[in-house]
């Protein structure tokens, strides 16, 4: 009741009331929306430029508001040896400790600060650090990515605690059926490096000192041996962050061609379900040609189901789930899949 009675006091003033009518009277009227105009931003083409410590920066602008970026080095564990087994993985896992200028906890929170997202992956060929962010602060986040990259301190302290994580990735790991077929199959299939484990075995887990840490990166992770790839960032933004950067020019060691060979590796697991993998040689990167023939080949036999266009009448091989499928009435799941390295 008050609030109304003072509302109606004030309706009452005759030079509030007239203030209030010149100020509604006063506001700007909306445009039509025939009269705006969206201009288009100019298409961007893919820039890529050498250092000169060798490098390499390649990226895309594509006004996108969110800047993705890799760190991508040939220090997969196909360059382990007898010696350093698993230290890849170990490497993966020590991603965001300390590096030559700061802290765990400085590259954490400052990355967080800006919402950005650093992670570590491997490969056999790569070893690969993925960091998105605001395009607006990929400067501050990309500072501390790249010295996570090429230039880690590997302090003994930092290290030891990797254990607990290494030991959690590989109860994971054996509860994913498809990964453990996977790392059968190369053991299986090559001869060298390429038969070299994603994970490390449970008893190599803490063997893997700060000192050979070190020197596996100082040995592999050098600029002549990666790539700085971006995704909504500039060439020149991304080249100038680099140049403050002490990075070793050397080469590195090129890992030793793998054969494919022959062989069988069996796997004892409990439970009703069998997975199963029969592979033969296929091509190598280097031969692009049949890279992407086989990869359509895949495609075609991994795929079920009708044709993607049913009124185009054309004969296609049938694929392995179709073959899978007359042979057995119970629950299977079959693919192709073509995998090339260098």
């Amino acid at each position: 009741m008050c609030g109304r009675a003072m509302a109606a006091k004030i309706a009452r003033i005759p030079g509030l009331k007239l203030q209030a009518v010149r100020a509604f009277s006063a506001q700007a009227a909306p445009k039509a929306a025939s009269q705006t105009k969206v201009e288009s931003l100019p298409k961007q083409d893919v820039e890529t430029t050498t250092l000169p410590n060798g490098l390499v920066v390649t990226t895309l602008e594509n006004y996108s508001p969110v800047t993705r970026l890799a760190i991508v080095v040939k220090a997969g564990a196909r360059y382990e040896d007898g010696s350093n087994l698993g230290i890849t993985h170990t490497l993966r896992n020590a991603a965001g400790l300390a590096t030559k200028s700061h802290s765990k906890f400085a590259i954490t929170k400052n990355i967080e600060y800006v919402g950005g997202n650093l992670t570590a992956c491997t490969t056999r060929d790569h070893l690969i650090y993925l960091l998105e962010c605001n395009r607006d602060d990929i400067h501050v986040a990309f500072k501390f990515a790249s010295e996570v990259a090429f230039l880690p301190a590997f302090k003994h302290w930092e290290v030891d605690d990797i254990a607990p994580h290494l030991y959690k990735e590989l109860a994971v790991f054996r509860q994913n059926r498809e990964a453990v077929l996977m790392e059968a199959l190369h053991a299986a299939a090559f001869r060298g490096g390429l038969a070299n484990s994603l994970y490390i075995n449970d008893f190599l887990v803490g063997r893997h000192s700060h000192n050979k840490l070190s020197q596996f990166v100082k040995k592999h992770v050098t600029a002549p041996r990666a790539v700085v790839a971006a995704v909504g960032a500039d060439c020149k933004r991304v080249s100038d962050a680099l140049k403050t950067l002490e990075l070793s020019t050397d080469p590195g060691a090129e890992f030793l061609p793998s054969k494919f060979g022959t062989g069988e590796t069996r796997l004892e697991s409990a439970g009703e379900f069998v997975d199963a993998a029969v592979v033969v040689e296929g091509a190598g990167v280097k031969n692009a040609k049949e890279c992407l023939a086989l990869g359509v080949f895949a495609h075609l036999r991994g795929q079920s189901g009708p044709p993607a266009r049913p009124t185009v009448r054309r004969r296609r091989p049938p694929s392995v789930g179709e073959a899978a499928a007359k042979a057995t009435q119970k629950p299977f799941a079959a693919t192709a899949l073509n995998i090339n390295y260098t």
